[in-house]
């Protein structure tokens, strides 16, 4: 063992301190401080409004195809954003 390692502090990092991004859960805006947003099936961003103009649109847009839009449902900010879905422009 060398002078360096002998004085160097060890830490230990615990998986429970750590959120699902591999951070520490302190530090993860998404973890910290979960938000509610709004999200479909079908859809590419979250919004936090559900009356979003933009989430609006989107459903219109699947009635004009001849389809059924799917759902509104709420989903904590961390899993939109894991899902690979951007925030939407107009209301986050």
């Amino acid at each position: 063992m060398n002078a360096a390692t002998a004085t160097r502090p060890t830490t230990t990092r615990t998986r429970s301190a750590e959120c699902r991004h591999g951070i520490p859960a302190v530090w993860c805006s998404l973890c910290a401080h979960p938000r509610t947003v709004y999200v479909t099936a079908g859809g590419t961003h979250y919004h936090t409004d559900p009356r979003c103009e933009s989430l609006r649109d989107g459903q219109n847009a699947v009635v004009r195809r001849g389809g059924t839009p799917a759902p509104i449902v709420s989903v904590p900010e961390a899993a939109a954003w894991e899902d690979g879905r951007d925030p939407c422009r107009r209301c986050c």
